[in-house]
């Protein structure tokens, strides 16, 4: 016995969304995914975890400034044929941006990154930056 179907638009569903989420990324300029995130600290380094399985090494940019870790990439779509029905569709492709605060001051210039079964690693060293500050005598106080 199989289910009986009048009509069946999700073809033309699925690619309408898929269209209209490329046209809003282009006027708007946003991000149609967001990758999960960890960040933990051991006491020498600040890790920095990003699952993003299915995403090229070449696609994948990392940038820091100050405390602020920004990784963009993209997630391409597979070829796969459009004649084929979809059942369900939760898989998210397209460009993708994260901002991460790090919680200390590291050396930005000593971090590695690897990426290994889908998940981007960043390790960062802790800086090790303790100032002494002298104090002065003033007059008149």
């Amino acid at each position: 016995m199989s289910n009986w179907r009048p009509m069946d638009f999700s073809d033309d569903f699925w690619r309408m969304d898929r269209e209209v989420q490329q046209f809003i990324e282009c006027i708007f300029g946003s991000y149609s995914w967001k990758p999960s995130v960890d960040v933990y600290e051991t006491d020498k380094e600040i890790i920095v975890l990003i699952e993003i399985a299915g995403v090229n090494k070449e696609d994948i940019q990392i940038f820091i400034k100050g405390n602020l870790v920004t990784v963009r990439g993209t997630r391409r779509e597979p070829d796969i044929n459009r004649k084929e029905a979809y059942h369900q569709m939760e898989i998210n492709y397209g460009t993708f941006e994260r901002v991460i605060s790090l919680p200390v001051v590291v050396r930005e210039e000593d971090a590695k990154a690897s990426f290994q079964n889908g998940i981007l690693k960043i390790v960062f060293p802790k800086a090790n930056r303790v100032t002494n500050i002298s104090i002065e005598e003033e007059e008149g106080l």
